[in-house]
């Protein structure tokens, strides 16, 4: 597995953990093995939380943030943070988050990776190609 791939599930899993356990970012990261640069990384994303919620919750229709489960709340916040602070071409970002539905959001259909590459496309639009 590619080491990216492997930081990113890393990443995202102490997103969902803070999230859903309610839990400070040092408990969050307890809950996954040490991984290379995911510290500083969980605590940039959370640092910039507000912005980067009220930018997925703008590009959301018909739907709200809270409304949304947990685990596709992680990826989304992991890949528009990578989409607007990490010089990462959106393709690959937009890809990563669509392998992460499949593996960890979607049960049994591929409604999750298609609402998650629309919802990302369009903040990709908006924000890279001003």
């Amino acid at each position: 597995m590619d080491i990216r791939h492997e930081q990113r599930i890393r990443i995202m899993q102490v997103l969902y953990n803070q999230d859903v356990r309610q839990i400070s970012l040092d408990e969050a990261l307890l809950v996954v093995s040490p991984f290379e640069d995911i510290a500083a990384k969980c605590h940039l994303i959370l640092a910039q939380l507000p912005t980067l919620d009220a930018l997925i919750e703008a590009h959301l229709t018909g739907w709200t943030l809270a409304r949304l489960n947990a685990v596709d709340r992680a990826i989304l916040r992991l890949s528009v943070y990578e989409l607007t602070n990490e010089d990462l071409p959106a393709a690959i970002v937009i890809d990563q988050a669509i392998e992460l539905s499949k593996e960890y959001s979607e049960t049994d259909d591929i409604l999750t990776s298609k609402f998650n590459n629309k919802v990302l496309d369009t903040i990709k639009q908006s924000v890279k190609y001003e």
